[in-house]
């Protein structure tokens, strides 16, 4: 279930940089 950690990162980036 890694692809769960990498759209939490992505997530995490988008809100940092909208």
């Amino acid at each position: 279930v890694q692809s769960v950690a990498l759209y939490q990162i992505l997530a995490l980036q988008v809100a940092v940089d909208p």
